[in-house]
């Protein structure tokens, strides 16, 4: 005897599923461009003003990431700094929420994001252009790398 399945119906419509599926993929994109942030900003031992307000910018700017406001984004800035400075490292866990939007167009958003962090305070130290080229091989196996 065959075994059947009985198909549920969902309690949410298909434009909620989508609208469900949507948010998802924006807080995944969001967590990956605030630790690949967070990595490059503390390259060189401690992360500065300039390279918070640069992220509050490119994510204001970021049609993908408008939702969050100067606040959420400053908050989880901080936040990913205070979990990176006690670990000590940069842990595998940590990029994988870079490798999760590795398909072509959130690394390139993730790169952009490092990049602007990077550059800044108005230049790009040897620490730092080592941490872009971390996130450029988490985030884009798929992508060349964009100059500095």
């Amino acid at each position: 005897m065959a075994h059947q399945h009985a198909r549920r119906s969902s309690p949410m419509s298909p434009a909620q599923l989508r609208e469900a599926h949507h948010t998802y993929l924006e807080e995944m994109l969001f967590e990956a461009v605030v630790t690949a942030s967070a990595v490059v900003a503390l390259a060189d031992g401690r992360a500065d003003a300039s390279e918070r307000a640069e992220l509050v910018s490119f994510v204001e700017r970021n049609d993908w990431l408008s939702t969050y406001t100067p606040a959420e984004t400053a908050e989880a800035f901080e936040s990913r700094l205070r979990q990176l400075e006690f670990a000590g490292s940069v842990s595998e866990a940590t990029m994988n929420s870079v490798r999760r939007v590795a398909d072509g167009l959130g690394a390139r958003v993730v790169i952009c994001a490092a990049e602007h962090i990077a550059r800044a305070d108005g230049r790009v130290q040897a620490s730092e252009e080592r941490a872009l080229g971390i996130i450029r091989s988490a985030a884009a196996p798929y992508c060349v790398a964009m100059p500095t």
